[in-house]
Parts: structure tokens; C-alpha cells; sequence
């Protein structure tokens, strides 16, 4: 009696939807465009309006797309959708009553609408590993242009402007010209520089990497951004509690802080104190962030039903004479859509957790089942030629879907000081999270089809 493995000599079908590569390149096109402002950079692009035909032109290729993909196939769901339809009608609940109509309704077009259309994108042409590179190519282009632009300003001072009490960097663009801004796009992209490092194979797409995740540091570190050096420290944190080799990541941390420490100018030293001694350099940031979280408050409690879209600052007028908005995401959803869109808003955000986190374990356990299938003796010989590929493309799964997870977190925590209700966070993050859903739906069918390949049998 001896054990064998069995090959049966099929050969593993391509399980993903099919794709147009030629609208995955105008999508990774529009990605480039939006990130970096092509339209303020170079005057003829702002001339003819290049991102919002762009923008056009995919929505209705991406229309098309979604009415054939669902004649051809059935979609595994990932169970946002009935949340997501419960957001769109508080959003237009609260336009419609909104206490400033003219402003929510501006914020509804020009920014809610707008930015939805990247998770539309996101879902329509990021469908299989192959476009998840693609896409997430794209996108570690678009952070390393601005990290590394931003990083050189603030190396020769050209974008260093003094602000309570500090030197503080500004971005190039509209978009990320506030420090905080600046600050948060960077802090987002360390988490996608750090675990896509194992993903890629390439001695320079690990050098790129690197890269980024310096730049990003530097942009964060020269903001003064305290909101973004405690999501830093979160992020690290994270690292810290999943990492399996714990002692490891201490240790390279260690080195890290010993090496870094005495380069960083005593000015960021000092912004970084202020978080835990609430003193501040100069000015009074902390005790204006008070007021206005007080009268948030107090208006949440007079409007517990919301007030509209984005307009807290016209109702804080109205009855405190102070115009300034909340400078907090949670007060912000309370406030603006009230407690039924706080609660439908943060189950969203929840259920993208969730999904992720499921997806992490998932296809670490797929990759535990065919490393354990690979120690068998002489399973080389058998394993089908398309296994490693599967490898691979499993490993860039549950690497960005980590990037991800930890982008979703840190941005819960930026919220503790900012507004971002509004911004494209929440659109980019639900729309790869749902094409990271069915990716992985189709990765575990290939993933259990090629290891039937390889059953052990008794001979």
C-alpha cells in the first residue's frame, strides 16, 4: 500500500468575468487624471474639460459593461448593496430637506456624485487578479508622483508655510493643497506600499515601493498633521497585532525609531507632544476644535434627524453665530444626516470590514491548503503548470485587501479630527472592496478545482 498523487490531467478554466483591457487602460487613464489634477497642472487639459469627458465616456462604457456582464453572469454578492441603497436615500432625503438646499446640493453634484463613479470604475473593470495589478499599478503611480513631488518641496522649503507655530507642507494641487489633506493621501498609501512589498516579484517594483513608503513618511512627518501621525501609529499598531512574526516587526520598528528619531527636525518633535500633553505650540487649534464640537453636539441634539448635506455651517450660525463645519466625520454623518444615516453609514463601513477581514483569512487558508499539498514528496511533478500563477495571484488578493483593511481603519481614525464624509474615500474603498469580494469569490473555486488536481489517493 502505498500513497501517490493523482493528476487527472484537466486543465484549470479561467474562472474570472471577462474584461476589456482597453477599458482598464482609459480607467487607469482616468486614475492618473484625478489624483493628479491634470486639468490644474497643464492648461490644455483644464481647457477641454480632459477628466470629466474622460469621466463620461467610461460612465457609459461602464454602463454597457455592467448589462452585459449581467446577461453573462451571476454576480456573487457581496451584501452591501442593500446598505449602500439605504445611504443614497438619507443622501437624498437630506437634500431635500436640506435646512441649505443650494449648498447640498452642490456638494451632491460636484462631490457625491462625482466621486461614486471611481467605485463604479472600480467594480466594472477591476475584475480578476490580472486587473487588480492593473489597477493597483496604476494607483501606487498616482501616490508616488504626489508623495515624491510633495517630498522634494518640503526638502528645498518651496511649499513650507509657517502654521501654529511650524513649518507646515502643502500639497501642489487643489485637491491635497491643505496639510491635513496632503497628510491623509500619504498616510493611505503606506498601507498599500507595505503589504503589496510581498506581492510584487520584481526587484524594482519592490524598489518603487520603497520608495512611496519613504516619500509618504517624509509628506506625513512635514505636514504637522497630528491626526495623521496618531493614523500612523494606528497603522503600525495593526502591523503589530496580524503580523505573525511579532518580535521581528519589534525589532525592525526599533531599529527603525533609533535611526529616524534624531533625524526629525524638534519642531515635528514637538507637534507630535501636543497629541498627549494638549498644549499647543501657538495658537489655540485644540480649544477652537472644542467649540466646535460642543455646538455639534448641541446641534445634533436639537436636529436629531440631520440638518442636510453639508450644512452644519449654516445651522452653527444661525445659532451660535460661528461658521467653521465640524471637523469630525462622526459628528459630521450625526449632524448632517442624522442618527439613521449614522447608523446606516457606519454599518456600511462595518460590513466592508467585515468582508475584508473574511477575505484575508480566506485566502490565507487556500494558500495554507496548497503549501501543505506542495511538502507532499514528489508533488512537484504533478501540481498543474497553472498552480503558481494561482500562487501568485492569491498573494496579491489578501495583499491588498490587508492595504485595504488598514486604509478603511485609518481613515475611521483620521475622522476623529476631520470631515470626510464627502471626500472619495468611502466610494474608493466600497468599490474595491466589492471587486475584491468577487475576485475572491472566483480565486476559492479555482483554488479548490486545482487542488482536486492533486488528491492524494490509495494505490
Amino acid at each position: 500500500m502505498s500513497q501517490r498523487l493523482a493528476n487527472k490531467g484537466k486543465q484549470a478554466p479561467s474562472p474570472y468575468p471577462k474584461s476589456n483591457i482597453l477599458g482598464m487602460f482609459f480607467f487607469s487613464i482616468y486614475i492618473l487624471a484625478w489624483y493628479l489634477q491634470v486639468g490644474e497642472r497643464k492648461e490644455i487639459f483644464g481647457a477641454i474639460r480632459f477628466e470629466l469627458l474622460l469621466g463620461l465616456f467610461l460612465i457609459i462604457w461602464s454602463l454597457f459593461s455592467l448589462l452585459d456582464r449581467w446577461r453573462r453572469h451571476r454576480e456573487p454578492s457581496a451584501g452591501l448593496a442593500p446598505w449602500l441603497i439605504a445611504f443614497i436615500l438619507c443622501l437624498i432625503v437630506q437634500i431635500l430637506f436640506s435646512v441649505n438646499f443650494e449648498v447640498s446640493w452642490f456638494v451632491f453634484v460636484n462631490r457625491i456624485l462625482k466621486f461614486s463613479m471611481m467605485g463604479l470604475f472600480i467594480v466594472v473593470f477591476v475584475t480578476s487578479p490580472s486587473r487588480l495589478r492593473f489597477f493597483s499599478g496604476a494607483l501606487m503611480l498616482a501616490f508616488l508622483y504626489m508623495c515624491q513631488e510633495s517630498f522634494r518641496s518640503a526638502l528645498d522649503g518651496s511649499m513650507l508655510w509657517e502654521n501654529q507655530g511650524v513649518m507646515r507642507l502643502h500639497g501642489s494641487t487643489s485637491l491635497y493643497f491643505h496639510p491635513n489633506s496632503l497628510a491623509g493621501m500619504a498616510t493611505g498609501a503606506i498601507p498599500f506600499a507595505w503589504f503589496l512589498f510581498d506581492a510584487v516579484r520584481s526587484w524594482w517594483g519592490k524598489g518603487l515601493l520603497i520608495v512611496l513608503g519613504i516619500c509618504a513618511l517624509g509628506c506625513v512627518m512635514y505636514s504637522g498633521s497630528r491626526t495623521s501621525y496618531l493614523g500612523l501609529l494606528v497603522f503600525l499598531f495593526l502591523i503589530f497585532i496580524f503580523s505573525e512574526r511579532k518580535m521581528r516587526f519589534l525589532v525592525f520598528i526599533g531599529i527603525l525609531l533609533l535611526v529616524s528619531i534624531p533625524k526629525i527636525p524638534s519642531d515635528y518633535k514637538a507637534r507630535f507632544a501636543t497629541i498627549f500633553t494638549g498644549k499647543e505650540i501657538e495658537g489655540a487649534s485644540m480649544d477652537t476644535r472644542k467649540q466646535i464640537l460642543e455646538d455639534a453636539w448641541e446641534v445634533f441634539m436639537h436636529r436629531p434627524l440631520g440638518v442636510g448635506v453639508a450644512s452644519f455651517p449654516t445651522v452653527r450660525r444661525l445659532m451660535f453665530g460661528r461658521t467653521q463645519d465640524t471637523h469630525n466625520l462622526y459628528l459630521e454623518v450625526a449632524t448632517n444626516l442624522g442618527i439613521q444615516g449614522f447608523v446606516v453609514f457606519f454599518t456600511l463601513i462595518f460590513l466592508m470590514i467585515f468582508r475584508l477581514s473574511k477575505i484575508v483569512r480566506s485566502v490565507s487558508s487556500s494558500l495554507r491548503d496548497i503549501m501543505a499539498i506542495e511538502s507532499i514528496p514528489k508533488t512537484k511533478e504533478v501540481l498543474p503548470p497553472t498552480m503558481k500563477q494561482h500562487v501568485a495571484d492569491l498573494i496579491w488578493i489578501r495583499s491588498v485587501a490587508s492595504a485595504l483593511l488598514c486604509y478603511v481603519v485609518i481613515r475611521l481614525v483620521l475622522g476623529i479630527f476631520g470631515m470626510d464624509l464627502y471626500e472619495i474615500y468611502w466610494w474608493f474603498s466600497l468599490g474595491l472592496t466589492v471587486s475584491l469580494f468577487r475576485i475572491h469569490y472566483w480565486a476559492v473555486r479555482q483554488t479548490k478545482f486545482l487542488v482536486s488536481q492533486c488528491v492524494p489517493t490509495i494505490s
